[in-house]
């Protein structure tokens, strides 16, 4: 008999699945881990809010870039007193790589902010994805309990009218009924049950 290498059903917690033990080393867990950040980083690039703040540090990165050029043109020139328009034409070229540099810092910490939001509204809607799905089990479980009970009901009841001479037509007139005013006696007694279980706590009070 041929074992072949322990993957899936036997792994280790917190190996990926489906990993042959064998080749599984810090490298190639190194390298899962860059795949997956690189698909989420992929998915928050669609993000809307991630494209227009991207969108804006292009626009302030090739105005710096322009600024840069313009600065690179002008001669650095000593304050002349009788003449200080080239020390000026100095002065602003520098302003303006300089208000560059603040305008591309800025969009970079707007790309960085939309990228926090738009992973905070990816987990939120994984969450209430998740969240969603667990309702819908739990109501369909309730649903699944409830039309068991009523079955059961039902064949029970069924089989003494049927035992005191009634007809299945009679019955099913009957059922609804029937059925009703068992599922107000099991509420009504469930409401005396916690009654009873809040004065046996101290902490019933009229």
């Amino acid at each position: 008999m041929t074992i072949g290498p322990m993957t899936e059903r036997n792994d280790e917690r917190g190996r990926p699945p489906g990993t042959n033990i064998a080749n599984y080393t810090p490298a190639t867990r190194a390298q899962r881990l860059g795949e997956a950040d690189k698909a989420l980083q992929e998915e928050l690039e669609k993000d809307s809010g991630v494209q227009s703040a991207r969108a804006t540090l292009e626009q302030a990165q090739a105005k710096l870039e322009l600024a840069q050029q313009h600065r690179n043109t002008i001669p650095w020139a000593p304050y002349n007193r009788r003449n200080d328009q080239q020390y000026r034409t100095w002065q602003n070229a520098v302003a303006g790589v300089t208000a560059g540099k603040e305008a591309v810092r800025t969009a970079e910490k707007a790309v960085r902010m939309a990228l926090n939001d738009a992973a905070a509204s990816r987990t939120s809607a994984r969450f209430r994805a998740q969240e969603q799905e667990r309702t819908a089990r739990q109501e369909a479980e309730v649903a699944r309990h409830s039309m068991l009970e009523e079955a059961a009901f039902h064949e029970a009841a069924f089989s003494a009218h049927i035992a005191s001479g009634g007809t299945k037509e009679s019955f099913d007139s009957a059922f609804p009924g029937l059925w009703r005013a068992e599922l107000a006696r099991r509420t009504k007694e469930r409401m005396g049950q916690q009654e009873k279980e809040l004065r046996a706590s101290g902490r019933y009070q009229l």
